[in-house]
């Protein structure tokens, strides 16, 4: 017998015993299933087996997970885009902006200048929109795929000399 027909023959086997493990089970029968006999292109193959029914404990109905708050979706957004770097963003934001509050500004920059959103992107950059945080996060990933940490002033986190530093 080939290795094929071999596994149509097991899960013929395996769906006959749960079939029958539940029509026993519903209809209160608790006797022994002393055999089970399965059919597998044309040949019958009795198989002893020393299944004892147990009572099935019956699940609840699924339920809609739900649905993540902004702050889980800002996290997840983050390890989707920086990958294998998230645990670097994290350690970056930990300083940066410790809350994920995608609405920070900071305006107490000594050149005038404004940091926006989740990563604190800085208006020397010249992009608009930081508050969106998607947007944020993607753009943070192009300036750290560009200059790695080194723009952040808390890149000390990861290691990284700041751009003031240098």
């Amino acid at each position: 017998m080939s290795f094929k027909d071999r596994m149509v023959v097991i899960n013929m086997l395996l769906l006959t015993l749960i079939g029958s493990y539940i029509l026993h089970y519903r209809s209160g029968y608790t006797s022994d299933i002393s055999e089970v006999v399965v059919e597998a292109r044309g040949e019958d193959t009795v198989i002893p087996t020393e299944v004892q029914p147990e009572r099935i404990q019956v699940l609840p109905e699924p339920v809609e997970a739900p649905e993540l708050s902004q702050k889980e979706q800002i996290i997840a957004y983050i390890v989707e885009v920086f990958g294998e770097d998230a645990p670097e963003a994290f350690n970056v934001l930990r300083c940066e902006n410790k809350n994920l509050d995608p609405l920070a500004v900071n305006t107490f920059n000594s050149n005038g200048s404004i940091d926006e959103g989740i990563f604190q992107i800085n208006s020397i950059h010249g992009q608009k929109n930081m508050l969106d945080w998607r947007a944020n996060i993607d753009y943070a990933y192009k300036i750290f795929s560009r200059q790695g940490w080194t723009p952040w002033s808390c890149s000390h986190r990861v290691d990284v000399k700041p751009f003031y530093e240098i």
